[in-house]
């Protein structure tokens, strides 16, 4: 709790806009992103409990524990299949908050792919998103 209107995660609370650069490969295949991502658009960060901030890019939420300037949240796991191909991913987040006009997340993404004729590998990429205002 904080008294007197001193919340540090004031100055992060309403509209920012966003961009996005990274990529996914799947390794054992041919060395070609499975995905890339560049992209732009609206966000919105609100305060999520006495620590917490939560992003929204585009509508899909993320809560962030704000320490100081570093934003920090647990690991997400993900397992889906597309067109016959089998992922399960681990993406970790970092973040700092530079300033009140600029915050840059980094996810890291790992894990494992397989497809309907039982190839496999690893799976590997990055995704950065940058927040300005």
């Amino acid at each position: 709790m904080f008294f007197g209107g001193n919340d540090p995660r004031d100055k992060y609370v309403g509209k920012w806009n966003f961009t996005t650069k990274g990529y996914t490969t799947l390794i054992g295949l041919p060395q070609v992103p499975y995905e890339i991502y560049d992209s732009n658009g609206l966000a919105t960060i609100s305060k999520s409990g006495s620590k917490g901030l939560e992003i929204s890019l585009s509508g899909t939420p993320l809560l962030f524990k704000l320490n100081g300037k570093t934003l920090s949240t647990d690991s997400d796991f993900e397992s889906c299949e597309e067109d016959g191909l089998y992922l399960q991913l681990r993406h970790d987040f970092t973040g700092q908050a530079e300033s009140g006009t600029l915050i840059k997340i980094t996810k890291t993404t790992q894990g494992t792919w397989k497809n309907q004729w039982g190839e496999g590998g690893k799976a590997t990429g990055e995704l950065v998103v940058i927040l300005r205002r």
